[in-house]
């Protein structure tokens, strides 16, 4: 055991600092929308006829929730599969750039993934997405043992490559780019000994993965709210690849641009590392383009360790060495930094991964504690609704939706809520009216559509207090006598 903790001090060290910034606050706010989803779409017994009709990504991850839900519901237990996942990337990014370059480099890659904001983002989101990071990271180690495999009768590996692959895509369909990226390098090797059995083991990957696409899910509307993408998407992508900090993705970027070997970039470990990280959004950005719009930077999780082995490789060749201090513990810093806001649930200018998630816990116990039978609870905006009927488990207060048009996955959050339909409140007996307004209540047009709520509801009621949530306002009417 002594040997052990010996020769893996460093991988020891890195799991611990990835079990700190993935565990820490984990139970600490409300569930988001979409892991509500996975909540409501999960537990079912009919879970394989929804995927195949409705649910076109995340098949495995699905599955594996169904079965880890009745162990608990909470915040803290469901998020913690996702956790573990992303712990469990670690080394395995730590393996896989230490085959490809040295420890140091895969030292520094490891660090810089587990101290993103990114990474820490989806380790304490219950989705697919660090399952998709974990699958996607075994592939590669896999993929680059089998190319340096010296026996190529090895069938134990190559069927756990075509297993993991498989699975990957199963967790993600973006998955699937990185063995396109892993089947375009295999024409840069300058030795092929194996390229006919790893492309073999490639095909069949693929052809495990077509009841996807010949599913009826696979033709659903669930991705029609996503944009075109532009030129603007893809610096976006870099952005929050780079840990949605602005000094740190300036740092990132002018390092690569100066200290990238770019004359050594035939070399297949930098072709390759570049490969994985470029080719998959080169692909899905052209995809967007001409076919259909399915780009955003948030999906591209599985890419991070990717980012910060090419930054890694450029930090340790800076040259003089007080340079190269610097920029290490710039890089170091920064992210800290970052993270260290994403717990603290601070906003600044230009970032877009918050952690503001509304407290809708505290919001929903107060609602039931405090109301009596026959009261009501307004809500104009889907997202609350839908959270409160998620948390509510309570006859009262009653909820209304007074939304004047269908809610769609494209409104009822941020500045995009439709209008209330004001005719509702007049028809409301309810001695007791809670309105609960969350997101955006004030800013823009929401403003206005806030106050005429308000008016309307003075009409026939008395406004008596105010209380506030995080991110969350409650205020109470009382019917007038």
């Amino acid at each position: 055991m002594r040997e052990f903790i010996k020769q893996n001090r460093a991988l020891i060290l890195l799991v611990l600092l990835a079990a700190f910034t993935s565990l820490f606050m984990l139970g600490s706010k409300s569930f988001s929308t979409d892991e509500i989803f996975s909540l409501q779409l999960s537990p079912s017994i009919s879970l394989a006829s929804k995927l195949w009709f409705n649910e076109f990504n995340m098949w495995f991850y699905y599955f594996m929730l169904h079965f880890w839900l009745p162990f608990g519901k909470g915040e803290f237990i469901v998020r913690f599969p996702s956790a573990v996942f992303a712990v469990a990337a670690i080394p395995f990014i730590y393996k896989v750039v230490d085959r490809l370059f040295d420890k140091k480099i895969a030292m520094l890659t490891s660090v810089l993934t587990l101290l993103n904001v990114f990474f820490v983002l989806y380790a304490q989101d219950a989705r697919g997405y660090s399952l998709s990071l974990l699958l996607c990271t075994i592939s590669t180690y896999l993929f680059i043992l089998l190319v340096f495999n010296e026996n190529n009768k090895n069938y134990l590996l190559q069927f756990l490559y075509f297993l993991v692959s498989a699975l990957a895509i199963y967790t993600h369909i973006f998955s699937f780019l990185i063995i396109a990226a892993q089947f375009a390098s295999l024409f840069f090797l300058p030795l092929k000994k194996y390229f006919k059995t790893i492309v073999m083991w490639m095909f069949l990957t693929c052809l495990t993965i077509i009841p996807m696409f010949i599913s009826p899910s696979f033709h659903s509307s669930q991705v029609n709210w996503i944009a075109k993408p532009s030129i603007i998407s893809l610096v976006e992508t870099f952005y929050i690849l780079s840990g949605d900090f602005a000094p740190l993705a300036m740092i990132y970027f002018l390092i690569v641009l100066v200290f990238f070997p770019w004359k050594r970039i035939t070399q297949w470990k930098n072709l390759f590392t570049l490969m994985l990280l470029g080719l998959p959004i080169a692909l899905i950005f052209l995809f967007s383009i001409f076919i259909k719009s399915i780009y955003q930077s948030r999906y591209f999780i599985m890419l991070l360790p990717y980012l910060t082995t090419v930054v890694s490789v450029c930090i340790y060749r800076i040259r003089p060495k007080w340079l190269f201090i610097a920029t290490f513990s710039l890089s170091i810093l920064f992210s800290i930094a970052r993270v260290y806001l994403w717990y603290a649930k601070i906003d600044l200018p230009a970032m877009t991964i918050s952690n503001n998630n509304p407290d809708w816990t505290s919001t929903t116990n107060y609602l039931t504690t405090n109301s009596k039978e026959g009261d009501c609870a307004i809500f104009f905006t889907y997202f609350g609704l839908d959270k409160f009927k998620f948390y509510n488990t309570s006859a009262f207060p009653k909820p209304v939706n007074i939304s004047g048009t269908t809610y769609t996955l494209s409104n009822g959050i941020g500045e995009n809520v439709p209008d209330p339909d004001l005719k509702k409140t007049e028809t409301l007996s309810c001695p007791n009216v809670w309105l609960v307004l969350s997101g955006l209540v004030d800013v823009g047009p929401n403003h206005l559509k806030h106050e005429n709520i308000e008016q309307a509801l003075r009409a026939k009621y008395i406004f008596t207090k105010s209380t506030n949530f995080y991110n969350i306002q409650i205020e109470k009417f009382v019917l007038s006598k």
